[in-house]
C-alpha cells in the first residue's frame, strides 16, 4: 500500500501470494456482511457505563443456521490446513464461535477447535472473521450511538484496540480505526493510545524510506506499543481497513525488529452475548389475561 488510495484484494494477492487465503476469507466475510447473512440485530445494555463501548452488555441475535453456513464456508475459503470436511463443520457451535471472537474466549475457541480438528488458531481467525461479517453492518446501524468526545484508545464501539491510524486530506485529520467493527474516532497524534502517555521525549515514530510521506508506524518507549498510520484522501470503507493492515505488513515488520508490539487483547474484554434468532416462521401470540398481558409461541 502506497497511501492516499484503498488496497484492492487483487493487487494485494499480487503483491503478497502467501496472503492469499486470509484474503478469500476476508472477501467472504465482506460478501456476506453486504448481504446480512447472518440478520444480526444488537439488543444494547441501555445501563452500561458512559466510558464503556457501544456493545458493553448488548445481546446480539443472528441468524445460527446461516452462521454456521458462513463458518463452513470461510473455513473453505481458508484452504488446507483449516477447511474440514462438512460433516465435521456441521459439530461446530457457530453462534458460540462468535461469542469467543468478541469476548476474547481463547479457552472456549481451543475447545471449539478440538470439537472440529482444527488448529486453534486458524479457528480463532475464521472466528474473527465471522466477527467482522456481523459487527460491521451493525456498526454501521448503529454508529450515532457512539459516544461523542470519546477519549479513550480503544473502540468506542467494540472495544478493541485500533488497527491503525488514517491521516485524511489534505488537513491530516487523523482518525484511530478498527478492524473488527470498522468504526473511527479521534486520535491525538502525540498520544499513546494503548498506555495514553503524552510524553513526547517517549514517543517517536518511524518511516520506511520506500514511502516516507504517506505511511509509518508511531512508536512508544512507556509501553513498547505500535500503531501505523496511513495518509488516505477520506475515510477507509470498514471493510477495507483489514486489507490495509495486510497491505502495510512491512511496518509491522520494522516495528516488531524493534522490539515493539502489538498488545494481544483488547482494552477490556467485551462482555457481549450471541444468540441464536427465533425460526423466521415463528409467531408470537399476545393475549390480555387478568395478569396483564400474556406471550406465547409455537
Amino acid at each position: 500500500m502506497t497511501g492516499l488510495g484503498a488496497p484492492t484484494p487483487d493487487a494485494l494477492a499480487r503483491a503478497c501470494p502467501e496472503a492469499a487465503p486470509w484474503l478469500r476469507v476476508l472477501g467472504r466475510a465482506r460478501e456476506a456482511a453486504r448481504r446480512g447473512t447472518s440478520r444480526a440485530q444488537a439488543t444494547l445494555d441501555q445501563a452500561r457505563a458512559p466510558d464503556a463501548p457501544v456493545l458493553a452488555g448488548a445481546v446480539i441475535e443472528v441468524d445460527g443456521s446461516a452462521l454456521a453456513r458462513l463458518a463452513a464456508a470461510l473455513g473453505a475459503a481458508a484452504g488446507r490446513g483449516v477447511a474440514a470436511a462438512g460433516a465435521t463443520w456441521r459439530r461446530l457451535d457457530a453462534v458460540a464461535l462468535l461469542e469467543a471472537a468478541l469476548t476474547a474466549d481463547g479457552d472456549r475457541v481451543t475447545a471449539l477447535a478440538a470439537g472440529v480438528g482444527v488448529e486453534a488458531g486458524a479457528l480463532g481467525a475464521i472466528g474473527q472473521a465471522l466477527a467482522m461479517s456481523v459487527l460491521w453492518p451493525v456498526a454501521a446501524s448503529l454508529e450515532d450511538r457512539i459516544p461523542p468526545g470519546w477519549t479513550r484508545g480503544s473502540c468506542p464501539f467494540c472495544g478493541a484496540w485500533p488497527t491503525l491510524a488514517e491521516e485524511r486530506g489534505l488537513e491530516r485529520t487523523r482518525r484511530l480505526r478498527c478492524a473488527r467493527c470498522g468504526a473511527a474516532w479521534p486520535g491525538l497524534p502525540l498520544q499513546c493510545p494503548y498506555c495514553g502517555t503524552t510524553d513526547h521525549t517517549r514517543l517517536g515514530s518511524l518511516r520506511l524510506e520506500a514511502a516516507l510521506e504517506t505511511r509509518r508506524v508511531d512508536l512508544c518507549d512507556a509501553c513498547r506499543g505500535y500503531l501505523k498510520t496511513v495518509v488516505t484522501l477520506g475515510a477507509l470503507d470498514r471493510a477495507l481497513v483489514p486489507l490495509a493492515d495486510l497491505a502495510t505488513v512491512e511496518l509491522d515488520l520494522a516495528a516488531l525488529a524493534r522490539g515493539y508490539a502489538r498488545p494481544p487483547e483488547p482494552d477490556r474484554p467485551l462482555a457481549v452475548r450471541v444468540r441464536p434468532r427465533p425460526p423466521r416462521g415463528a409467531r408470537r401470540w399476545w393475549s390480555l389475561t387478568a395478569d396483564g398481558w400474556r406471550g406465547g409461541g409455537p
